[in-house]
């Protein structure tokens, strides 16, 4: 068995405080697992943390006729939140009781899907309401092209002040987001400029520009809230933490046995770390979201809870995200929250896209749609129909990151595990595409010469059987919605040139290019 020692270098990513700075002289598990007492105090605070903030909720009336016209509006993604390891999925783990106490004030979306499993092309696609195809960004690399309307655009041109709070160099300044935003804090992360020289005792790269924590991002979140009251208000904001390197604050203890090393194999502790950071976050944006509430008098507040994409641990024999279009890369939450004026506690669950998230908010607000075109944002919704406006055919699409190259992804070491990479070295070639529509998840990437595959998500939800061969006219009809969709979204983009140092930094979150090197023969479980 791998050891399980955690290295100090690339927990300086979210060093910050002078506990922080402590636990990056030592090992994290090591650390935390000889501290049997801090976990059993941090369980008994948690039940008591909960039962204060989670308890004195007010009744949660069901939707008024007429809303406010113009609430405050809060949008909260989370980075690499699959659906399935959420309380909300009825996960064994408590992960997400926050997500929980919000979806029972509110509509949540049992089946909602990112449309990639890479964080830019998501988000881009969540503010703008097109497709990846449409938007043009198609990696982390590129850059949102200023033509584009942008939710924060819409919105301050109607009046509202508008904030963003990032934790991530994948979404700074320099990517395109910003646009329509009068306030748009990184916390200085940014992706490095294609000249600039790196160098220094933390290697080819700056590590700490890498993310933040979500007690930090939340705690400037709030304030500007404060300072900017007299407006109407429209606050993203976004946490990093499930994302790899997956190194919970000290402060969370180890509610899910993570030091417990001697039983568990390494990817389960790479699990079980992962789902601490999720608790985390969560307990963070249940936080916000209560005291923008609690805050927000007769405007009220219209919350958006969802995630960029999820993350895989074997399933299909990765560790980490990007390189497929399964369930577990891309399903993800979606909770949209605003007391007394939609519904409380309701559960759709015929397919939506993260595409839908602007044609909804501007239905529930009011906003005029977009003229009819191509590649306008396709659907919004009627109040008083919530539970027949998205039907179960419709088809929700999906696109593999655009990899620079052709050839095989290598499996990505993790280095709080002391470096354990797991999984095999992925095959890419050209461009892989994804339709969900009804029962049927239909996968294809030509230039691969992989074959298609086709899975009936009735009877087989993690997709382990492939039947594309035993059902040929449901593959070509569903290849042939790609090929439209395409046909109707595709622009034309160039992918932008990048720096040794542009690259290494993005192989440090994961974003590794292709290499031309023969697969590994075997997993490491």
């Amino acid at each position: 068995m791998a050891s399980l020692r955690i290295s100090a270098p690339i927990v300086s990513v979210f060093a910050s405080t002078e506990s922080e700075r402590h636990r990056v002289r030592g090992s994290y598990l090591e650390e935390i697992s000889f501290m049997p007492k801090l976990r059993v105090a941090f369980c008994i605070l948690s039940a008591a943390a909960f039962a204060l903030g989670f308890g004195q909720r007010p009744a949660i009336a069901q939707a008024d006729a007429e809303p406010p016209a113009m609430p405050d509006i809060l949008l909260v993604t989370f980075d690499t939140l699959r659906a399935d390891h959420t309380s909300l999925a009825g996960y064994a783990r408590q992960t997400t009781p926050g997500l929980v106490e919000l979806a029972s004030g509110g509509v949540q979306f049992t089946q909602a899907y990112a449309p990639s499993a890479t964080t830019l092309p998501s988000h881009a696609t969540l503010f703008t309401g097109l497709s990846p195809p449409a938007h043009g960004v198609l990696a982390n690399s590129y850059t949102l092209a200023a033509e584009h309307t942008t939710l924060a655009e819409t919105l301050r041109a109607r009046g509202y002040r508008s904030g963003a709070f990032v934790s991530s160099t994948i979404l700074a300044r320099r990517q395109g987001l910003d646009q329509g935003f009068d306030t748009f804090d990184g916390g200085g992360l940014e992706l490095l400029p294609a000249d600039e020289a790196i160098d220094g005792p933390a290697g080819p790269i700056a590590l700490a520009s890498v993310g933040r924590r979500a007690d930090a991002t939340v705690d400037l979140a709030l304030a500007w809230f404060r300072d900017n009251r007299s407006h109407p208000v429209f606050l993203w904001v976004h946490l990093f933490d499930p994302h790899e390197p997956y190194f919970p604050p000290l402060s969370a203890g180890d509610p899910f046995g993570a030091t417990e090393s001697d039983q568990h194999r390494p990817i389960e502790v790479a699990k079980r770390l992962y789902d601490t950071e999720i608790a985390f976050a969560d307990q963070q944006m249940w936080r916000l979201v209560e005291s923008l509430e609690v805050a927000g008098g007769e405007r009220g507040l219209l919350s958006i809870v969802t995630a960029d994409h999820g993350e895989e641990f074997l399933e299909h024999g990765w560790r980490g995200h990007g390189v497929h279009l399964y369930e577990e890369s891309i399903r993800v939450p979606l909770v949209i929250r605003w007391l007394r004026s939609v519904p409380s506690g309701l559960r759709l669950s015929n397919p939506v896209s993260l595409q839908d998230v602007v044609p909804i908010l501007h239905s529930l607000i009011g906003v005029p749609s977009r003229a009819p075109g191509p590649k306008a944002p396709r659907l919004g919704i009627d109040r008083s129909t919530w539970s027949d406006w998205s039907h179960e055919d419709r088809p929700i699409f999906s696109i593999r990151r655009a990899y620079r190259r052709d050839g095989l992804v290598k499996a990505i070491p993790l280095e709080e595990l002391d470096g354990t990479a797991f999984g095999i070295d992925i095959p890419t070639a050209g461009q892989q595409y994804g339709v969900r529509r009804g029962r049927w998840k239909y996968l294809e990437a030509i230039e691969q010469n992989t074959p298609r595959e086709l899975y009936d998500l009735d009877i087989d939800p993690h997709e382990t059987r492939n039947v594309a061969e035993a059902h040929p006219v449901v593959v070509g009809d569903l290849s042939s919605l790609i090929a439209d969709w395409l046909a109707r979204d595709r622009r034309d983009v160039q992918a932008p040139s990048l720096s040794d140092a542009q690259l290494r930094q993005l192989d440090a979150l994961g974003y590794a290019e292709p290499v031309s090197e023969k697969p590994e023969a075997e997993p490491l479980d």
